[in-house]
């Protein structure tokens, strides 16, 4: 089972590769804010973590309108200091994005989360609501569930790389400035 900064890091490649097309704020909440539900689960005892956020179909249509409408929304309203914290976080310039594009970001974001998911959690009875309800998880992939964990890590590592790179290049100085 994957920890859920990981389902936000396992993103950021796209937006490391491609910052133009891919917003981060997007990406980073709509990886991580679906387990909104897994926190309300631990508060009111239920037995499953894992509660209609973690349905296909919520994380398809009503879960990416939501987000997009909220990173709309903050983008708009406090551009200037998340092109402060983006400065210092070496992730870019470009702070506020097209709707399009934040609702691809939120819909990719929920969906990566979902199949991370749905693999390697045991007792998941939501995955198919509200067409289905089942007690245990069908698509549990038990101990090669591992595997899904470490594809997780493997490309959370790779985007830490990508975003050390992105330190070194910011902390260089232009060609032009440096003595040959």
């Amino acid at each position: 089972m994957a920890p859920n900064p990981l389902h936000a890091l396992v993103l950021l490649p796209l937006y490391f590769k491609r910052p133009d097309l891919f917003d981060p704020l997007a990406l980073v909440i709509s990886g991580v804010a679906i387990d909104l539900d897994v926190v309300y689960s631990y508060i009111m005892a239920y037995p499953s973590h894992h509660l209609a956020l973690h349905s296909f179909v919520v994380a398809a249509t009503i879960y990416p309108l939501v987000v997009s409408l909220l990173v709309y929304y903050l983008e708009r309203r406090a551009g200037r200091r998340f092109a402060w914290v983006y400065g210092r976080i070496r992730w870019g310039e470009k702070v506020s994005y097209p709707f399009a594009t934040i609702f691809a970001c939120s819909l990719l974001g929920g969906l990566s989360h979902m199949f991370i998911d749905v693999w390697s959690h045991p007792v998941s009875p939501f995955i198919f609501w509200p067409f289905l309800y089942l007690p245990s998880n069908p698509l549990y992939l038990g101990v090669w569930s591992l595997a899904i964990d470490a594809a997780v890590v493997l490309v959370s590592v790779y985007a830490l790389y990508l975003w050390a790179q992105r330190w070194r290049a910011a902390s260089k100085p232009p060609a032009a400035d440096r003595k040959e």
